[in-house]
């Protein structure tokens, strides 16, 4: 008999999301984990996705006249695991900045989670100035 076994394992990237989310709440708890728009409305946090919105915690309140308004979130960019158009795949993840400002930051970030999950990371500044958070009608 040979010792050469027929069966392997893996995990998809949906599912190792959930580690990767749980890491980065860790590494990042000023950033919220929302969708690839930058929306929170849906699912937020650590979940089985293709990728994660970084969102600013935090918000900005102006009591003007008799009205309080809100501000939204910046919205700094996008972690995709797994996008054809973006050619993020499980040996290659691309992470989108959006905002000069967010590069350096994104950059520490993707290094260490790099080394965590041993993986390729790219970095792309896909915008000169943040987006802010998505909110529906």
């Amino acid at each position: 008999m040979t010792d050469t076994s027929k069966v392997s394992f893996s995990e998809s990237l949906e599912v190792k999301a959930r580690k990767i989310g749980e890491t980065l709440e860790k590494m990042r708890p000023d950033l919220l984990l929302a969708n690839c728009s930058g929306s929170v409305h849906s699912e937020v946090g650590p979940r089985e996705t293709e990728s994660y919105g970084f969102l600013v915690k935090g918000t900005e309140q102006r009591f003007l006249g008799r009205l309080w308004v809100t501000r939204s979130r910046h919205f700094i960019g996008v972690l995709w695991f797994k996008n054809e158009i973006r050619q993020a795949t499980h040996k290659k993840w691309v992470l989108e900045v959006y905002g000069r400002e967010n590069v350096d930051s994104l950059k520490e970030m993707a290094e260490q989670l790099s080394k965590q999950f041993e993986v390729e990371i790219h970095v792309r500044l896909s915008s000169e100035h943040h987006k802010f958070e998505y909110i529906p009608d």
